[in-house]
């Protein structure tokens, strides 16, 4: 593998560059026998060499610390990006050599960054980025559709998506180069996307992006929903609507809905925190009959 001029090692050596050292050589001297003195030498065909010591990267605290993240729930207060150290941060320690065939000598240490272009961590992040695999947000039915098979004209839906989708996440764990590598993923944000076509005119067609669940929100689920719908969500609305994650229909027609779902996500090495561009995944569309419900009178 090849040392990138930006690297720290390349910094200290790499193909074709000579590395100079004082090395002990005893010299005749009848004067003194044992005689040693200090030569410098300049290896041109020699190699550097790199020892990683005191590899203490990761310890058992922050392995537990990324276990605790991955199982706890709730608080939606807590910074996501709450870490011991950044990627820049965290370090790897080598001692650094020149040798060749017949000598070799230690010069000194260096601390090479866990964020070093040598370690191509990008190019594992975003492989892991593309084949990322979080549970799938799907919209589920509100109460008024399994009531009546359908949504009904001026009474409100409550919209909503399986729990399951709205958890903290984790892709599956790599190794490479010395490191340990996940992506962690937390929900933030959640919309629905909303296309209303009225049937022969009746009702004013709809088209918009429903507010729903807005980062540190507060909200729960509940009754196999996420938001779970309010004790005190109306029956009855106007057209349009109806506040964060409520939506009415003016009319009979065809509605079809999607959720989008935000996730904050980082990438974890080995104990240190990478922020990341927001994960957005869409849920499969949902095609809801819209109908109208009429009073009958069956008293006579």
């Amino acid at each position: 593998m090849s040392v990138p001029g930006s690297s720290q090692f390349g910094q200290h050596g790499g193909v074709g560059q000579p590395c100079t050292f004082d090395y002990p050589e005893a010299r005749p001297d009848p004067l003194d026998p044992e005689s040693i003195v200090l030569v410098t030498v300049t290896e041109t065909n020699g190699s550097w060499r790199f020892t990683e010591i005191d590899p203490e990267m990761f310890s058992d605290d922050e392995l537990d610390d990324l276990n605790r993240w991955l199982m706890r729930v709730g608080d939606e207060q807590e910074a996501f990006l709450e870490y011991r150290t950044t990627l820049a941060e965290s370090h790897r320690r080598f001692r650094v050599g020149c040798f060749n065939d017949t000598r070799s000598t230690t010069f000194n240490w260096i601390d090479v960054s866990a964020g070093d272009a040598f370690w191509q961590i990008s190019v594992q992040a975003a492989e892991m980025r593309a084949a990322l695999q979080l549970i799938e947000p799907t919209v589920i039915d509100d109460r008024v559709v399994n009531t009546w098979n359908g949504l009904v004209v001026r009474s409100p839906a409550w919209l909503a998506i399986d729990p399951a989708a709205w958890t903290r996440q984790s892709s599956p764990p790599r190794q490479w180069m010395g490191f340990e590598l996940r992506l962690l993923a937390h929900p933030a944000e959640l919309e629905f996307d909303v296309v209303f076509t009225p049937k022969d005119g009746e009702g004013e067609p709809f088209s918009g992006t429903i507010a729903c669940v807005e980062s540190a929100s507060g909200m729960e689920a509940g009754g196999g929903k996420f938001p779970a719908e309010p004790v005190n969500f109306p029956e009855w609305s106007q057209p349009g609507v109806t506040g964060p994650c409520g939506w009415t229909p003016s009319g009979k027609g065809q509605a079809t809905i999607t959720a989008r779902a935000t996730y904050r996500t980082a990438l974890w090495v080995s104990g240190a925190l990478d922020p990341m561009a927001d994960y957005i995944w869409e849920s499969p569309p949902v095609t809801y009959a819209v109908g109208e419900l009429r009073a009958v009178n069956v008293n006579d």
